[in-house]
């Protein structure tokens, strides 16, 4: 059954018009009712009405019968010429908090869609209790936290701490390393990070009392923010790269700083993948791409956690 006759039918249905269809398929009137006879010439009926003085081109019963075979033989057809595309190539669905997927892992999922690693990836983005969760319920491989929450079916393992920095506009502050003690909190641009330790840190010097010029829970909504008014915000390294390369936003050490911070990879504490081949290659990639990074610290981490 020749597929362009098929179309043609299927345009005359949906148009009510072999003029129309015509216009749609950008052919001549008469190829189109040429093919359409072709085709009922084939199942041996007519399936347009061409009674006399009627404007629309409507389908009697026989094509009414007809059209749902004619859209699953197109869309059979449609599939078959893709086919050749569907990867078969085992999947993993990665999970990852926000600023790791946005400032640190996009490079590693970049790298590894460069060198056509035989692995399709699922990319997500939650909050590290929903990672736990969405890791314990098994709708998700491999994910990436910076808090460590207990979990009897979850590893949590560190796998490289990073410093954090001070970021404000060029020409807030003056060059060189800052203390916090000389900061305003009254112009901190506050990122929640959801950890003890920088919570600590960050009370020690500055009141909770006080209120931040702007608290936010995400760093990717921070960053238009500090490019837009006089304040600065203490984020790590992975972060503060991005804001000097990206924003030409200045990039301070800080005296004292607050704790590194850590990256933790959550694994299943007992196997469970369908495709370990893609979690062996997966964590292969993972860790040659930790190792070309100079500013992040890989080493001694489970004596330090």
């Amino acid at each position: 059954m020749n597929l362009n006759n098929i179309e043609c039918f299927l345009a005359i249905a949906e148009l009510q018009s072999i003029s129309r269809a015509a216009e749609k398929l950008y052919l001549s009137q008469s190829t189109v009712s040429h093919r359409l006879k072709l085709l009922e010439k084939e199942l041996d009926c007519e399936l347009i009405d061409r009674a006399q003085g009627q404007r629309s081109s409507l389908l009697t019963p026989k094509g009414e019968a007809f059209l749902p075979l004619a859209r699953r033989w197109l869309a059979l057809n449609q599939d078959t010429k893709t086919f050749k595309k569907v990867s078969l190539f085992p999947s993993i669905t990665v999970g990852c908090v926000d600023s790791l997927n946005i400032f640190f892992f996009d490079e590693f999922y970049s790298q590894m869609l460069a060198d056509e690693v035989p692995i399709k990836l699922h990319l997500k983005t939650h909050s590290s209790p929903e990672l736990y969760k969405r890791m314990e319920a098994n709708t998700i491989d491999v994910a990436f936290t910076v808090e460590h929450i207990r979990s009897k079916d979850i590893v949590t393992e560190p796998i490289f701490r990073e410093d954090l920095l001070l970021v404000c506009p060029p020409g807030y502050l003056p060059e060189g390393p800052v203390h916090p003690s000389s900061l305003d909190s009254a112009e901190e641009l506050l990122i929640d990070w959801g950890t003890n330790e920088f919570q600590l840190w960050h009370d020690h010097w500055w009141s909770p009392n006080i209120a931040p010029f702007l608290e936010v829970n995400a760093p990717s909504f921070a960053v238009p923010f500090i490019c837009k008014n006089n304040c600065w915000m203490v984020v790590p390294i992975s972060i503060a790269n991005r804001c000097r390369q990206n924003y030409n936003l200045e990039v301070h050490t800080l005296l004292d700083p607050p704790p590194q911070r850590i990256c933790y990879k959550l694994a299943f504490r007992h196997p469970r993948s369908s495709h370990p081949e893609a979690e062996r290659i997966f964590n292969s990639c993972l860790s040659r791409f930790l190792a070309s990074i100079p500013w992040i610290d890989i080493s001694n981490l489970n004596s330090q956690n």
